[in-house]
């Protein structure tokens, strides 16, 4: 009766739900408009989100303009009626604590948010608010009303369309880069063309701005014809998650999304109401009728497209799944074929390609969404040398596994297999893990509900696939029921797994071995041809499959069929015990998830055991280990270092086929050597509590097989793991732009970070005999043991967890430490001295096409409540204005990263970015303006203001009961990234949440209390804080005018393309084109410019530094540093009292000494030595560990 007042109609549907969701009350209806919507209430939830997806996306782009839908996807977030504002929607999200992003792909294009669930009213953001908006309302609320005003009067303005088409432009310069990116093109040029999905959809300038002239189309007219045309609510669907009631957040949808309208010129009567939930097939409405043929038809098989390209060599085979799309059990299919084709255990394909034949470095094996009722199996390879020179090799093993292993599979044998595929299938949904922040998971789940219902079953909506238990059993024998369904497969897999029914794809430097696959070019080089969008080279020829087959006859095809999973036995009764519907649990409460602090439950001179007991429903059965095995024996050296990651790669090696079926149920196992810069191994593993200690216990014994047998049966493993190393450290060296930048800053501030030159130079050195040597000192040796235990266990589980360790040496050991005085200390953060600005350039490589800055601001120490608060406090400002102001005002880059960073002993601010249009000087001098921006921005506040723009907000976000703020806005995780791991996912959200804790305890920041707790503990030193204080602290720390804050700026420039002067008698001013040059525009209205030498880059006063540049002949007299020295004299004469103050000003970089600006991967370790005795602060040793534990005796630490 309520449905029809409300004109809406309520589907009832029972949905199947994983256990971390059993707080979940779920609605599906469909709005008066036809937008079909699903609601989430969790009472336990501190976020808020929502999402829309539209079944729109690049296959409607017309054809003159590739990239409409994409450009229509970024123009849509700029600006509506209701709210005009450019950024408003944008900044709205980021003064909240929130985030937002949107997609488009071929066939949708979905938008997302999140937010903190606070009581915090709109008016206390600080933002400028419509007349009409009341500042009292809720934030959530107001973000809600925003987001639905995107799909309904998007302004389109035009004088934004340029700037954001040079935007897509830059996000266009970055997916070249991308190998993934490029491969995904190649399935393009690969397709029918006649389909679509052949065309260039991301777009660019050229496409988005040229092409539409030359057509005599204006980009607003054209966006806002896109938008009505496919805009439209029965193209829609929605989803809201939150703590509110399903009740009120019925009423959030019907107010704020039942008046989008349809603008269609199409005939809207057809879309009537559906009575039925199997109506819902909002995609197949939308493209069955739009496409001529298959993306994949039979004339566009049996092709091999080679793409000459840089980096690892890449091949994919692609196994198109026309025909079968309808079949029920199609998921079910697909989810066998990636298991068999990727299963690593003992005897399979993957084991045979890597482990015996060496052909690949790993073999992943998924399905490729291509469009409607299109599918695609698809299998890729990092190509080992070996592989390089034997892809026919590669092609003959894979069909003969096909056809014996699969095809001629007894029907007992695959019926089985299907079985317990089903069972791990139950068991991973039922402990599925939060995989993706709040708002990333609603996206997941408004771009499902665009599928097939009729296929489908709403009920496994969270899932997104049907099971192989899903139909209807009509009474027949379960063992018949199975093998009829092995029979199936079979029968399926014949037409899918076959040799007429592929094509492939090869991304390689060099042409010469894939033109061996194709008879016509089997003597002769292949016809390259440039592709108009990425500018790679590239041929495309049939494949004589045949011939191959041929040439390989005698190939050897001893390959197994995947044995059973003899980890089900601990788990099968998990999928039924807990194999239960959804029953909504409505009188859960915050409380009743609350988060626990971890404890010291025992420790030593030699080891310490952390426990966190977990109430929250995802830790009833499942468990986190994390351990460090600390040598205090072996000295930190490039040689001990080289030498555990060749032992933490040759037990991965053996771990991923060891632990494969472990994997398929969840299981995960991380390896960390050298964790925190010190001579340790490091493990995590998580996983079933149930079958845990199998696992952990295998993981251990695989270590010390490893170090006591290292002579005997390692030759051929150490072979391998160097090339593997080797192929890592050349990865390194080649990384590009922002990410090379922050591993560079890293490696210059952190103590014991071992740069590439001295790795690669003792990896060359390291025979078997010297890593044997070092496992036995290690093994030997004395100890120092960190144990980290999460999980609803006692603590005598984690001292058992302890006494297994006994077997690597961890046993009897105090009295060594005790007799011989032995401290355990951890390596710190070298600091910036205050008044330092630190400028280095390095030229990147030849394929970074991009200019890059990276701007570090050093705020203070971890161990500081005061500098952490307020580092935290300016991280969020931060974070808001720097996006509004460099990415959307100054449009300079796609994407503008800032925010907080931690190091092991400091922390500090951050600002990065790159860009195709700017040279980094240009990039540095907008940061620049930024921060004088921001800073008359912040003074201009009243004290009215400054309360209720930046305290109340702030207040607002420490009040909220979450860890999501803290998990995403940090960047110190990255410290905690291993050098191996299990195939299945390390990065889920409960992962990083015991990551940060592990590494506050390796860190000694024990700052892991209740997250609301430390929260209001930092808080202390905010509630205080006047506006003279704050703007005194940002005057200090953060503005580009400050004489004493401490500040690194890294730029990376494209390709090395800036020319540096060295002469044997001495440094010289470097002649650059006034485009390049620092001097007149990197630092244009930055009093400190910057004039290059060879050997140093100096710091002058801008007018100096001019007249400098005019009179340079004359200064070739006088050294640099004494130029330099006099300058700020005569400059500072009024605020610089002493040399010494003007040595602490003015900054050399001595990283470079060679005629070109060398890429920071070839910086040598004597150079950045130099580097740091000269213009950093080495940190000093005050306590050992376990003087900080004793510290911390008397604390909350301790029961």
């Amino acid at each position: 009766m309520l449905d029809d007042v409300l004109g809406i109609k309520t589907f009832d549907v029972n949905f199947n739900l994983p256990v971390c969701q059993h707080t979940r009350d779920l609605r599906v209806l469909e709005l008066p408009n036809g937008i079909l919507t699903l609601l989430i209430s969790d009472p336990s939830e501190d976020w808020a989100s929502g999402a829309l997806c539209v079944a729109t996306g690049s296959h409607h782009d017309p054809i003159g303009i590739p990239g409409l839908a994409h450009f229509c996807e970024h123009m849509v977030f700029l600006g509506t009626k209701q709210f005009p504002g450019a950024s408003y929607f944008s900044d709205v999200i980021a003064k909240a604590g929130g985030d937002h992003n949107a997609f488009t792909c071929g066939e949708k294009t979905c938008f997302y948010f999140e937010v903190p669930m606070t009581s915090t009213k709109i008016g206390s953001l600080g933002i400028d608010l419509n007349k009409n908006t009341d500042p009292n309302e809720l934030v959530f609320n107001h973000t809600l009303q925003v987001f639905a005003s995107l799909f309904k009067n998007p302004t389109f303005n035009d004088s934004l369309c340029k700037q954001e088409a040079l935007v897509i432009d830059e996000e266009h310069a970055l997916n070249v880069m991308d190998p993934e990116k490029i491969l995904y093109h190649g399935m393009r040029l690969l397709a029918n063309k006649d389909h679509p999905f052949s065309r260039f959809g991301t777009g660019n300038s050229d496409t988005l701005l040229h092409k539409p002239k030359s057509l005599r189309a204006n980009p607003r007219s054209a966006l806002i014809d896109f938008f009505s045309h496919n805009y439209i609510p029965n193209r829609m669907t929605l989803v809201i998650r939150g703590p509110q009631s399903i009740n009120l957040l019925t009423k959030m949808a019907l107010i704020n999304f039942s008046d989008i309208t349809n603008n269609s010129y199409e005939d809207i009567g057809r879309h009537r109401r559906r009575t039925d939930v199997k109506q819902f097939r909002i995609l197949q409405d939308t493209w069955e009728k739009a496409y001529v043929g298959s993306i994949y038809g039979r004339r566009e098989l049996g092709k091999c497209l080679y793409i000459m390209s840089e980096g690892d060599t890449r091949l994919r085979f692609l196994f198109p799944c026309n025909g079968i799309h309808e079949d029920f059990y199609f998921d079910m299919y697909m989810s066998a074929w990636i298991s068999l084709l990727g299963d690593e255990s003992d005897g399979t394909l993957c084991y045979k390609l890597i482990k015996e034949e060496n052909l690949a470095s790993s073999v992943t094996s998924f399905c490729e969404e291509l469009g409607t009722d299109d599918y695609a199996l698809v299998l890729d390879l990092y190509l080992t040398e070996e592989g390089e020179r034997n892809i026919p090799k590669i092609i003959s093993l894979l069909f003969k596994f096909i056809y014996n292993s699969i095809i001629k599979c007894p029907l007992k044998r695959m019926a089985r297999y299907l079985l317990e595929l089903s069972v791990s299938d139950s068991i991973n949904f039922i402990y599925r893990q939060t995989q993706s922040s709040p708002m990333e998971e609603t996206s997941k789940i408004a771009e499902s509900l665009l599928s097939d219902f009729s296929r489908l079953e709403l009920r496994n909506i969270l899932k997104g696939y049907n099971s192989w238990d899903d139909e209807i059993n009509d009474g027949t024998d379960p063992k018949k029921l199975w093998q009829l369904k092995a029979f199936n497969f079979i029968e399926r897999s014949k037409m899918i797994l076959s040799m007429v029914n592929f094509n492939l794809i090869i991304k390689q430097r060099h042409s010469s071995f894939a033109g061996k696959l194709s008879h016509e070019h089997s003597q002769q080089p292949l016809s390259l041809v440039k592709d108009a969008f990425y500018g790679f080279s590239y041929d495309i020829f049939p494949l004589d499959v045949s011939r191959i087959l041929k040439d390989t006859a005698n190939c050897c095809s001893c390959i197994s069929f995947p044995e059973s999973n003899i980890n089900l036995a601990d788990n099968f009764a998990y999928a039924a015990k807990n194999n239960v519907s959804h029953l909504p649990c409505r009188f859960v409460t915050k409380k009743a998830t609350i988060f626990t602090i971890s404890r010291l439950v025992d420790y030593s001179k030699v080891h310490e055991i952390w426990l966190k007991e977990e109430s929250r429903a995802e830790f009833a059965e499942r468990l986190f280990v994390s351990l460090r095995l600390q040598s205090i024996a072996i000295e930190s050296s490039p040689e001990a270092f080289v030498c555990n990651e060749l032992l933490a790669e040759i037990t991965g090696d053996i771990l991923r086929h060891k632990l494969y079926h472990a994997e398929t149920l969840g299981y995960t196992w991380a390896l960390f050597p050298n964790l925190n810069g010190t001579v340790s191994f490091g493990v995590e593993i998580s996983g079933l509590k149930r079958g845990f200690r199998r696992v952990y216990k295998t993981v251990i014994n695989v270590i010390l097989n490893i170090i006591k047998n290292v002579e005997g049966c390692l030759s051929e493993a150490l072979t391998r793991a160097k090339i593997a190393i080797e192929n890592r450290y050349t990865s390194l060296q080649e990384s590009k732009g922002i990410s090379k930048l922050s591993t560079g800053l890293l490696v210059l501030l952190e103590e014991n970070a071992c740069p590439l030159d001295e790795r690669r130079s003792q990896l060359e050195l390291i025979d078997l005999s010297t890593l044997s040597n070092y496992c036995h000192s290690f093994l030997v040796g004395l100890k120092y043991t960190c144990l980290f235990v999460e999980g609803t266990v006692p603590s005598d589980t984690a001292i058992e967890l302890y006494t297994d360790l006994d077997i690597l040496g961890c046993k009897d050991q105090e009295i060594n430490f005790i007799s011989q005085r032995i401290r355990v200390f951890e390596p710190l953060t070298f600091t910036i001295p205050p008044g330092k600005m630190l400028k280095l350039d390095f030229s990147g490589n030849s394929n970074d096409s991009l200019s890059s800055v990276y701007y570090f601001i050093q705020m203070g120490h971890r161990k500081n409540d005061f500098d952490v608060s307020m580092t935290i406090l300016f991280s969020s400002l931060l974070q808001s204005h720097s996006q509004s102001y460099l990415r959307t005002k100054r449009n300079l880059a796609y994407d503008v990263h800032s925010g907080l960073r931690e190091f092991r002993s400091s922390i500090g601010l951050f600002i990065a970015l790159s860009s195709k249009r700017y040279k980094h000087d240009m990039l540095v001098n907008e940061i620049f303006t930024f921060l004088k921006f921001w800073e008359k921005t912040l003074k201009s506040y009243s004290t009215t203001d400054f309360n209720s723009k930046i305290l109340k907000p702030f207040e607002s976000y420490l009040n909220s009961e979450n860890d999501y703020g803290e998990l995403y806005g940090n960047d110190y995780v990255r410290l905690l990234t291993p050098l191996k791991e299990s195939n299945t996912a390390t990065s889920n959200v409960m992962c990083k949440n015991h990551r940060i804790h592990w590494e506050r305890i390796i860190s000694e920041h024990y700052s892991f209390f209740d997250v609301n707790e430390d929260k209001y503990k930092k808080a202390k030193n905010i509630y205080t804080l006047t506006k003279e204080e704050f703007l005194k602290l940002f005057n200090d720390k953060i503005s580009p005018d400050s004489l004493t804050s401490s500040v690194i700026v890294m730029s990376n420039s494209p390709g090395g393309n800036e020319e540096v002067i060295k002469t044997k008698k001495g440094p010289r001013l470097v002649n650059m084109p006034e485009s390049l040059s620092p001097t007149l525009s990197g630092f244009k209205g930055k009093k400190d410019a910057c004039v290059k030498f060879d050997l140093n880059v100096q710091y002058l006063p801008e007018e100096e530094a001019l007249n400098f540049k005019e009179r340079k002949g004359s200064a070739k007299a006088k050294s640099p540093k004494g130029i330099t020295k006099s300058i700020f004299k005569s400059f500072h004469k009024e605020r610089m009292k002493s040399d010494v103050d003007i040595e602490n000003r003015f900054a050399l970089s001595v990283l470079s000494s060679d005629e070109e600006s060398m890429p920071l991967s070839y910086i040598s370790a004597e150079d950045i030595k130099r580097f740091q005795e000269a213009h950093l602060v080495k940190p000093s040793q005050v306590e050992c560990r376990y003087d900080n534990l004793m510290f911390y005796r008397d604390s909350v630490l301790f029961d």
